[in-house]
């Protein structure tokens, strides 16, 4: 297979689909009667903001594993994760955060708790009103923030630095702290998780909640990566990169987390299904109508058992665009995942048709913004760089998808 002579420019296509995610995000809304009713449009921003940080957290995660680990499989996507989890879409978060906390969209989200005068009388809330509280939920986001920022930004900054010098204390000094930063941000991403998503739920609480959104978001993260790098494969610089090795790598990775997302969602509901106890179960029984059984189904169809099975194939390993067509299915399903997880939480009682128009437009309208600025950042450093020559011969590049469908 000769070398590609043409050179992606896949965030051209991300800004168009980011504006196409716009408008149709707010047409949705408008039709949705969200801008008529404050408490509609507060939790609109809770949804968007929250969804799409978390697959930007996603990416953040990735980007510790591939410098803790080192491994080949992540150099050619960490520019990708860097887009989608640097510290200019943190930055990003953080706005919004800030517009929903000092405005009065978290009032209006978290009215069980925020207040004094919402948590009185109640014994449960009263014994958490440290951490439930106004207070509490201000200053601790602002010590994930910091964690997230100062972690991303030493990633990226320190990369830059080996890329420009070729200084080998660069790559030291990040492979070094990645083990223990990568620590420190699971703990961050979990107590964050906690007070910003299982909190709408005040009175349950699981000890998986965290770490499952979690593992979520590193599935979302790797459907991106295998959406672009997939689809791009034929250009420059991925042509260079693609090798069966490569793409049975990342299709592996893929899988895995797709496996732990599965432990950590079957895990949560055995252990509520076995205790059987009224403040644990009512996160399924609030979700225990045919309507939201049936989002739940498609979950366990299409965001484990046919990305699982499908992956077993070394076939659709060596083929990029099997792949890239994987990360999709991994992305949507887990937007869908956001829309079963928060739903309920926001409008406690409500069809999933009921408010499908209001969530899915503040998941098309922020996913656009995520999108936009992905698109300039992603423009922002080289796709690949000398520093990281994980270059194939001729003799080792991937087969034609003739060639790999026969496979």
């Amino acid at each position: 297979m000769s070398q590609a002579a043409e050179t992606t420019n896949f965030h051209v296509s991300a800004r168009i689909l980011g504006i196409i995610g716009l408008v149709a995000g707010a047409l949705l809304l408008f039709m949705g009667g969200v801008f008529n009713e404050p408490e509609d449009l507060w939790r609109a921003v809770h949804f968007g903001w929250l969804t799409w940080s978390g697959i930007s957290l996603g990416m953040l995660g990735l980007m510790l594993l591939h410098h803790t680990v080192r491994g080949k499989w992540g150099a050619p996507l960490v520019r990708i994760w860097e887009a989608g989890g640097g510290t200019g879409m943190i930055v990003v978060s953080l706005i919004l955060w800030a517009v929903l906390t000092f405005g009065p969209g978290a009032e209006i989200v978290f009215h069980h708790w925020w207040t004094p005068e919402a948590r009185a009388g109640d014994a449960v809330l009263e014994a958490k009103s440290k951490y439930l509280s106004s207070e509490g939920f201000i200053q601790w986001s602002l010590v994930y923030y910091a964690i997230f920022l100062i972690l991303s930004h030493l990633m990226t900054t320190w990369l830059k630095k080996e890329e420009a010098t070729g200084d080998k204390k660069w790559s030291d000094k990040r492979n070094n702290l990645a083990g223990p930063a990568l620590l420190l941000f699971v703990l961050a991403v979990n107590f964050a998780y906690t007070h910003w998503a299982m909190s709408l739920d005040a009175h349950w609480y699981s000890t998986i909640y965290g770490v499952w959104l979690l593992m979520g978001g590193a599935i979302s993260a790797m459907g991106v990566g295998l959406w672009i790098v997939g689809s791009q494969a034929k250009k420059k610089p991925y042509a260079a990169i693609m090798n069966t090795d490569f793409t049975r790598d990342i299709g592996n990775m893929t899988l895995v987390f797709t496996l732990f997302w599965t432990y950590f969602t079957l895990s949560q509901y055995l252990i509520i299904w076995s205790g059987n106890m009224p403040e644990f179960t009512s996160y399924y029984v609030n979700r225990g109508t045919e309507d939201w059984f049936m989002i739940a189904s498609s979950r366990v169809g299409l965001q484990f058992f046919f990305p699982f099975i499908a992956l077993l194939f070394p076939g659709l390993k060596r083929s990029p665009k099997g792949l890239a067509r994987i990360g999709i299915l991994v992305l949507v399903m887990q937007l869908v995942n956001w829309f079963y997880v928060l739903g309920p939480s926001l409008y406690p009682g409500s069809a999933p048709g009921d408010i499908a128009m209001k969530l899915g437009g503040a998941m098309l309208f922020f996913g656009g913004i995520w999108a936009v600025i992905f698109s300039v950042r992603i423009t922002q450093a080289p796709l690949m760089t000398e520093s990281h020559p994980y270059l194939v011969s001729d003799d080792n590049r991937m087969p034609n998808e003739e060639a790999s469908s026969h496979a």
